[in-house]
């Protein structure tokens, strides 16, 4: 599996190109920082991410804590969520944007199968 989580190194969301560059601009992130962002998307581990940069785990470890205080995050969780949230997954709300009713549910669970 490359050393990834997901089948055939195909993650559910590629950070790639522009959104990439896009990230890196807005956020003041390094091409290693980005690098490494890049393959925490793409499921693999820290010291995947190292063998593949021809760096130590440590060092990929030391670039993360940038990131995350750049981010103001505290895990790799937080990390992706933030990155995904305001980068991949949502469209910027305008002020003419309908906000959902506190008795909607949310997009992601409404799943259609009863728990």
């Amino acid at each position: 599996m490359d050393g990834g989580m997901w089948p055939k190194g195909k993650p559910p969301c590629p950070l790639y190109g522009d959104t990439l560059e896009a990230i890196g601009r807005s956020l003041n992130l390094t091409g290693r920082e980005l690098q490494i962002i890049q393959g925490l998307f793409d499921g693999k581990r820290e010291d995947t991410i190292a063998g593949e940069l021809g760096i130590s785990r440590w060092t990929v470890h030391a670039h993360l804590g940038r990131v995350y205080r750049k981010l103001e995050v505290d895990c790799c969780t937080g990390l992706l969520l933030r990155v995904f949230r305001e980068y991949v997954a949502l469209e910027p709300r305008t002020p003419q944007s309908p906000i959902p009713a506190a008795s909607d549910p949310a997009p992601s669970l409404r799943l259609g199968g009863t728990f």
